[in-house]
C-alpha cells in the first residue's frame, strides 16, 4: 500500500496576470475580443546630409578650404500610446449545449475601488450590448474573453548624423627664380632663388550628431469583468485575459557622423637653377641652386559627432481585474469572488492486487481515499467528475468514476469510491534482463468534460514482476563429451511468499533449451528437474520462496561426441522463466564447441585460437593445412591459457613415464 501526497506551494493563482496566463494556455473555441489597439511605431528619423568637401587650392601659396560640418540627423517620432481595453459586465445563460453570453461594454468605469476587485457597473458607460451563442457540448473548449490593453508602439529610431567635408589641398609653392649668367674669369655665376612653401590644406569638417530615438507609447489598462450567472457550473466554459499592454520600446539613438579628412599640403616649389658663367679659367664658378619650398601642412581631421540618445520605454499599466458572481433566483448576488472554484487532489492510496507491493503486468491495482480540497474562490457547484484516465501502460474503464457533491470554499473531502485500474500485458518476454517499466497514472476532477487543472496529480511508480533472474552462470565453452553446469540465481522481491506452500501468491518454473549437440543430464539426487521428450529441462519450484529473498537453481548438461564434427561452432541455449505458467523473463547465450588438446601427439602445426575465432575462419585453416599436408593440433587460450597449463603437463610426464 502506498499513500501518495501532494506537497503544496504557495498559491499565488488569484493574481490577475496567472489567472490571465492560465486562461490563454486552454484550448479555445472561439474569442470575443473588447481589447484596446496597439499604438504604430513612429517613424524614424532622417539621416543628416554630409557636410561639403573644402575646395582645393590650385593657386601659389593659397590655402585649401575647409570641409563643412555635417549635418544633425533628426529624431524619431514617438510610438503612440496602446488604448485601454473596454470593461464588460458578462452575463451567462442557457448550457453547455446552447451557451447564451451577453456582454455589456463599458468605455469607462466612474467607479473602481483600487486594489479590490469590487466595480459598481451601474455608473459606467454604457457603450455597446452584444449576445452571442455557443455550442460546446462536443467540444473541451473555451470562450476566451479577451480585455487586454493595446501594446504602446515602438519608438523610431534616430536618423544618423552626417559625415564632416573633407578638407581641400592646400595650392603649391612658387619655384625659385634662376640666377643670372655672367662671364667672368674672377667671379662665380649668381645662385638660383630658393622655392616657395606649400600652402597648408584645409581643415575637415566636424561630423553631424545622431537623432534622439523616439520614446515608446505607453501600454493600455487592461479591462474590468465581471461575469455573472445562475449556474456556476457555466464559468467552466469561459475564460478571462485581462492583462495590461506591453510598453513600447524606445528607439535607438542615430549614429554619429564620422570626421571629415584633413587636405592635404600643397607641395614646395622647386629652387631656382644657378646661374652659368662661361668664362674658362680656374677660377669661374657657376651659381648653385636654390632650395626646394617644404610641403604645406596637412589640414587636420574634423571631429566625430555624438551619438543620439535612445528614447525612452513607455509607461507600463494596470493590469485589469476579473470578478465571478453567482446570482441567485432573485437577481441578488449569493456569492462572489476574484476567481472560480478550483479542485486540488492533495494524497491517495494505491494498494496492488494481491498485496505483495509488486505492480505487475496483467494485475489490477486500486486507487482509495482520494483526499480533495476546493481551494478556488467561490464555492464549486455540485457534477464534479473525478477519475483516473488510461495509458499507454494502463486501462481503466471510462465508467469508473466518482460523482462529487458541491464544495464550499477550502471545504476538503475524503472520497470513498475504489477506483480499478489494470496495468496491461506484456506481450513477449524481455531478453536477458528482467521487465522494470516506470508507469505514471494522474488524478483529474473534470466539471462538463473540462479539467479542471490543479486537480491532475500525477505518481510514478515501477511496473515489474515479483521474481527476476538475478544472474546467470554457465560455461561459455565445452569439449566434447564433457560436462558442465548451468546456474540460475533468482530473487523474490515482493512482500509475500511464492512457489509451492500454502500461502504461494503464485507458482515458479525454470525450462532450459538447448541446442541438439547438447544433452540435458537426466534428474539425479543433486539436481531436482525433469528431462521431458521434447529434451528440455523443467525445474518446477516445489518449496517455500519467502519474500525478498534470493535462491538458485542448476542443471547439467554435456557435450555429445557428434559436436567433435563442430569445433568452434557456437551451440545456443536459452533460459525461460515462468510465473503462474505464463514465461515473463528469458535469458540466452551460446555455447562454444572447444577442441581438447593432446600433449603426447606430435603435429606439423599447432594452430592457437581464442573465443573470437568462428567456425568459418577454422575451416579456411583447416583447408589449407590439408592443401600443404599438414598434421595439426589447436591450443584453444580460452580454454587452456597460456602454453605452459599445469593439469596438460602433469598429463603428459605421467603418460611418457608409463
Amino acid at each position: 500500500m502506498n499513500k501518495l501526497t501532494k506537497v503544496h506551494m504557495q498559491d499565488f493563482s488569484f493574481h490577475v496576470n496567472n489567472i490571465s496566463e492560465q486562461a490563454c494556455r486552454k484550448p479555445v473555441d472561439k474569442i470575443v475580443s473588447i481589447s484596446g489597439l496597439s499604438g504604430s511605431d513612429g517613424c524614424s528619423g532622417k539621416p543628416g546630409s554630409n557636410g561639403i568637401s573644402g575646395r582645393s587650392s590650385s593657386h601659389f601659396s593659397k590655402a585649401g578650404g575647409n570641409g563643412g560640418r555635417g549635418a544633425n540627423g533628426s529624431n524619431g517620432q514617438s510610438g503612440k500610446s496602446g488604448t485601454n481595453s473596454h470593461h464588460a459586465l458578462i452575463q451567462l445563460d442557457g448550457s453547455v449545449e446552447k451557451l447564451k453570453m451577453q456582454v455589456k461594454k463599458f468605455k469607462t468605469l466612474d467607479t473602481f475601488l483600487r486594489c479590490s476587485a469590487d466595480v459598481d457597473w451601474n455608473l459606467g458607460n454604457l457603450s455597446e450590448d452584444d449576445e452571442y451563442s455557443f455550442q460546446l457540448r462536443e467540444s473541451k473548449k473555451i470562450i476566451l474573453v479577451k480585455a487586454v490593453g493595446g501594446d504602446g508602439g515602438t519608438g523610431g529610431q534616430g536618423g544618423d548624423g552626417g559625415r564632416g567635408g573633407n578638407g581641400g589641398h592646400g595650392g603649391p609653392g612658387r619655384n625659385g627664380k634662376r640666377g643670372q649668367d655672367i662671364h667672368s674669369e674672377d667671379n662665380s655665376a649668381d645662385s638660383g632663388s630658393n622655392g616657395e612653401d606649400g600652402a597648408p590644406g584645409g581643415n575637415g569638417g566636424n561630423g553631424g550628431s545622431g537623432g534622439n530615438g523616439g520614446n515608446g507609447g505607453d501600454a493600455g489598462a487592461g479591462g474590468h469583468i465581471q461575469v455573472r450567472s445562475i449556474d456556476p457550473r457555466l464559468f467552466m466554459l469561459i475564460e478571462v485575459d485581462c492583462q495590461a499592454g506591453l510598453p513600447g520600446k524606445g528607439g535607438e539613438g542615430g549614429k554619429s557622423g564620422s570626421s571629415g579628412t584633413g587636405g592635404v599640403g600643397g607641395t614646395g616649389g622647386r629652387g631656382g637653377r644657378g646661374g652659368q658663367n662661361s668664362a674658362h679659367s680656374f677660377s669661374a664658378y657657376d651659381g648653385s641652386s636654390g632650395a626646394q619650398g617644404s610641403n604645406g601642412t596637412d589640414g587636420s581631421d574634423g571631429k566625430s559627432g555624438k551619438d543620439g540618445l535612445a528614447g525612452d520605454d513607455g509607461r507600463i499599466a494596470n493590469h485589469g481585474s476579473i470578478q465571478y458572481i453567482v446570482m441567485n433566483m432573485n437577481g441578488n448576488v449569493a456569492e462572489k469572488g476574484s476567481n472560480k472554484y478550483h479542485a486540488t487532489v492533495i494524497d491517495y492510496i494505491i494498494v496492488d492486487e494481491n498485496k505483495d507491493s509488486i505492480y505487475e503486468p496483467n494485475s489490477d491495482f486500486f486507487i482509495t481515499n482520494v483526499k480533495w480540497t476546493n481551494d478556488g474562490s467561490i464555492t464549486l457547484p455540485s457534477g464534479s467528475i473525478l477519475s483516473f484516465s488510461s495509458t499507454k501502460y494502463i486501462s481503466n474503464d471510462v465508467d469508473d468514476i466518482s460523482l462529487l457533491t458541491q464544495t464550499t470554499v477550502n471545504q476538503t473531502f475524503l472520497n470513498s469510491h475504489e477506483f480499478r485500474c489494470h496495468l496491461n500485458a506484456v506481450s513477449i518476454p524481455t531478453i536477458n534482463r528482467p521487465y522494470i517499466q516506470p508507469v505514471t497514472i494522474t488524478s483529474e476532477i473534470n466539471l462538463f468534460n473540462r479539467l479542471l487543472p490543479e486537480s491532475q496529480f500525477s505518481t510514478t511508480f515501477l511496473c515489474q514482476y515479483p521474481i527476476q533472474i538475478s544472474n546467470i552462470e554457465i560455461p561459455s565453452f565445452l569439449g566434447v563429451d564433457e560436462r558442465g553446469i548451468i546456474t540460475i540465481t533468482f530473487t523474490n522481491i515482493s512482500t509475500r511468499p511464492y512457489g509451492t506452500c500454502p500461502d504461494s501468491v503464485g507458482s515458479i518454473e525454470f525450462i532450459f533449451s538447448v541446442h541438439p549437440l547438447i544433452k540435458i543430464l537426466p534428474l539425479n539426487e543433486k539436481f531436482l528437474y525433469q528431462v521431458k521428450r521434447d529434451g528440455n529441462g523443467y525445474y518446477k519450484i516445489n518449496e517455500r520462496i519467502t519474500s525478498k529473498s534470493t535462491n538458485y537453481i542448476s542443471f547439467e548438461f554435456s557435450l555429445n561426441t557428434d559436436a567433435a564434427d563442430q569445433l568452434y561452432q557456437n551451440l545456443p541455449w536459452n533460459v525461460v522463466l515462468l510465473l503462474r505458467n505464463i514465461p515473463i523473463q528469458m535469458h540466452e547465450n551460446n555455447i562454444q564447441v572447444a577442441p581438447s588438446f593432446r600433449p603426447n601427439i606430435h603435429t606439423d602445426v599447432l594452430l592457437v585460437t581464442s573465443s573470437q575465432l568462428t567456425r568459418a575462419e577454422f575451416l579456411i585453416y583447416m583447408n589449407l593445412f590439408r592443401l600443404f599436408n599438414y598434421s595439426s593440433q589447436m591450443w584453444d587460450t580460452q580454454r587452456y591459457g597460456a602454453f605452459h597449463h599445469p593439469e596438460i603437463a602433469a598429463k603428459s610426464y605421467l603418460e611418457g613415464v608409463g
